[in-house]
């Protein structure tokens, strides 16, 4: 399905939240005030619970991977169809071609044609 291909962002809203709530991430700005380094020695003050940057970071990578996994996959299929399509057309060529024959060309046209329509859509959400 299409949307197996999709980016989660809700999952990705989700770990910025978390990240936030346990200030593995702090917002700054103009008025921000910046206090001395702290010497604490526990993890738990080390390391908040929750996501971390590298965790975020690390989540949309796998994100990337999965649309271009996703769209390599369409496109390879897209090719298989369109090479089917010019096997089809070059026998008809070559040995002649019924009403049943050219009729099969225009579909698989048709399909090519949607499935690129479809990938283009996909690829511009």
């Amino acid at each position: 399905a299409w949307s197996d291909g999709y980016v989660n962002y809700e999952q990705l809203k989700k770990m910025l939240v978390a990240m936030i709530e346990s200030g593995s991430i702090q917002q700054f700005n103009d008025n921000t005030v910046f206090s001395p380094i702290s010497v604490a020695t526990s993890e738990e003050v080390l390391r908040p619970i929750g996501p971390s940057e590298h965790d975020f970071l690390e989540a949309i990578e796998n994100e990337i991977d999965k649309v271009n996994k996703f769209t390599s996959s369409i496109v390879k299929e897209l090719e298989g169809q369109a090479a089917e399509m010019i096997a089809l057309k070059d026998s008809c060529f070559s040995g002649g071609s019924s009403s049943n024959d050219i009729e099969s060309i225009v579909k698989k046209v048709d399909d090519v044609g949607t499935g690129l329509q479809r990938l283009e859509d996909f690829v511009n959400l």
